[in-house]
């Protein structure tokens, strides 16, 4: 495993997707080799990892899933707030080949994410919005037929965890009427409000029950998904064939390899620019990105698709450790100083006496502003504070 600190903006936007997708796996799989209600015996966490990664894989879930989300301070919900804001429960079912569904209920409409293991659709009735893109793409050994990493090798990868994050387990207990390990990751030198990830495996079958996200100091976990009443058994295909609900907003994501660039047919943008003279040379509008930013240096810079249309992020420090992230783009003359109503609930603040849009949840915060004919957003896990300072530097 590498070094975080040493890690892209592009691989930490693929681990946080991965993250996202471990997390909805997870869900799938107390499975109906009996259910014991002793935890296991002790092992040393390699060898737990050794076995999970070894275990035969479960053919299908079907499950019923619980939900817990602490993200956004409860003033700033209603009673039609997404689920995937406030939390929920739902079902979910997984099937060979990557194929994934989730259905989290609420009176708007239930929220589902799909997968067929190449592209996601991710949907949002509350706000009629649709997310979609491409899944980053990764070696699957068990799927090629290759083995899995020796006892040794597993070994030494924790040995390299151990350098740059606390990794404490394997705990032992039981989930889901099934006996399991689990265990939880603190990264260092962290800056920010992220605290780590936690999850729990079946301890004969060698599949996630739960994964739980933490906010820097707090020991209830921010996110948590796990799965409950869950039948083991093949699932129909018709399952995973959901459509796009009809008037909603699509918005494509880019999300690793097979979105890196602009993949607009017949023009020069078939292959990503990267550094800043590169990506400001593609854009039709002056990029700001000073050399730091709230006391983050800029690391890097690079071309994404926007609605069909170039765009910036801009990276200073590290992302997910304290870092900040800035999206730049430009805003058509239909849509500058448009109403937004979609906002109307979140807070406002001025940066350099134009209004912003902020958002403060317990893992970061999201600021958004227009000037100019070009919108900026500014991302982190950092407090209020810091995201405030790094849009006034912009």
């Amino acid at each position: 495993m590498r070094k975080l600190r040493r890690a892209s903006t592009r691989k930490l936007m693929a681990l946080c997707l991965a993250i996202v997708g471990v997390l909805a796996v997870g869900v799938a799989i107390a499975n109906a080799i009996g259910t014991s209600g002793s935890p296991p015996p002790p092992k040393p966490l390699p060898q737990a990892v050794h076995g999970a990664l070894t275990a035969p894989s479960p053919v299908g879930i079907t499950a019923r899933i619980s939900y817990t989300s602490r993200l956004v301070n409860s003033s700033l919900m209603t009673e039609h707030t997404s689920p995937l804001l406030k939390g929920g429960s739902g079902r979910l079912w997984v099937a060979q080949g990557g194929k994934l569904r989730i259905e989290l209920q609420s009176d708007r409409g239930d929220s589902q994410v799909i997968s067929d293991g190449h592209r996601f659709l991710l949907t949002d009735p509350s706000s009629h919005t649709v997310y979609t893109g491409a899944i980053p793409q990764h070696r699957e050994r068990r799927a090629h037929g290759e083995h899995a990493p020796s006892l040794a090798e597993i070994t030494k990868g924790l040995g390299r965890l151990e350098r740059f994050a606390h990794v404490l387990g394997p705990g032992r207990g039981v989930v889901a009427g099934r006996p399991a390990y689990s265990v939880r990751v603190e990264p260092r030198n962290n800056k920010g409000l992220f605290g780590g990830v936690g999850g729990a495996w079946d301890a004969v079958r060698g599949v996630p029950l739960r994964l739980s996200v933490y906010a820097k100091g707090v020991s209830a976990p921010v996110i948590e998904l796990h799965a409950t009443n869950i039948s083991y058994g093949p699932v129909p295909a018709s399952t995973f064939n959901v459509s796009i609900p009809k008037n909603s907003r699509v918005h494509t994501l880019a999300t690793g390899r097979g979105n890196r660039g602009l993949h607009r047919s017949g023009n020069r943008h078939e292959q990503k620019a990267q550094g800043l003279a590169a990506v400001s040379k593609a854009l039709s509008f002056k990029l700001v990105a000073p050399d730091q930013l709230a006391g983050e240096p800029r690391t890097e810079a690079h071309l994404i698709d926007s609605h069909g249309s170039p765009a910036a992020v801009v990276a200073y420090g590290k992302p997910l450790l304290g870092g900040i992230v800035v999206i730049e783009r430009k805003v058509g003359k239909s849509k500058a100083g448009a109403d937004r109503s979609g906002t109307s609930n979140l807070p406002h603040v001025k940066i350099g006496g134009v209004d912003a849009t902020e958002l403060s949840t317990a893992l970061g915060t999201l600021l958004s502003f227009e000037r100019g004919g070009v919108s900026y957003t500014v991302v982190g896990s950092v407090a209020k504070t810091k995201a405030e300072a790094a849009a006034q530097g912009l």
